[in-house]
């Protein structure tokens, strides 16, 4: 979605050019926008199996799958941020209905 927005990437495009690989496509963002956090997932990529793996029957700690989790909603709120341009984590800190 960030790329779409950003750099008119087609779904076409995404398939052929990046297929399923995350680190493909950090590297691509880290290209079209050197300033995006979205660039910091990288550094937690190897928290998603590989995607060859995905039918495997691999068992994984609470731990191993909250981390995926936190990575997978930092990378959606920076999506949102950098297309909306609403920093809804702004929002949160300050809200009384949030603390």
């Amino acid at each position: 979605a960030f790329l779409c927005n950003r750099a008119g990437l087609t779904q076409s495009d995404a398939k052929n050019k990046f297929g399923h690989s995350l680190t493909k496509l950090t590297q691509e963002v880290r290209l079209c926008a050197s300033q995006s956090s979205l660039a910091l997932a990288q550094v937690d990529l190897d928290s998603f199996a590989p995607y060859e793996e995905r039918y495997s029957s691999t068992k994984y700690s609470r731990e191993q799958l909250w981390r995926a989790y936190r990575v997978a909603q930092f990378v959606a709120a920076e999506v949102l941020r950098s297309i909306t341009g609403q920093n809804m984590l702004a929002v949160v800190s300050r809200d009384p209905i949030f603390l």
